[in-house]
């Protein structure tokens, strides 16, 4: 079941970019897919790769986003902050 989906767009004041923060959590199947598609309206993807244990985050990275990792499957207010402060969201 496709599960993935891109939860807030950012714009990062500091740099001007607007950023697609993308958690995922063990979506191999589908995140290079969801990735294409963001590209079209965002600069960056951030994915917070939420403890999978398959390659959703190698994946990710293959397509030019940066990932962030947790080593374990998280609460939201943890994805949202580790990828927040990627942007110079602070804390």
């Amino acid at each position: 079941m496709f599960q993935i989906c891109c939860k807030l767009f950012v714009w990062c004041g500091v740099s001007g970019l607007v950023v697609a923060l993308v958690p995922a959590y063990n979506e191999e199947h589908y995140v290079a897919s969801v990735l294409v598609r963001l590209r079209e309206y965002v600069d960056r993807v951030i994915v917070c790769d939420d403890g999978s244990v398959d390659l959703t985050g190698e994946i990710a990275e293959a397509m030019g986003a940066v990932v962030v990792r947790h080593g374990r499957n998280m609460d939201d207010v943890y994805i949202y902050r580790s990828t927040i402060l990627l942007c110079g969201g602070g804390a």
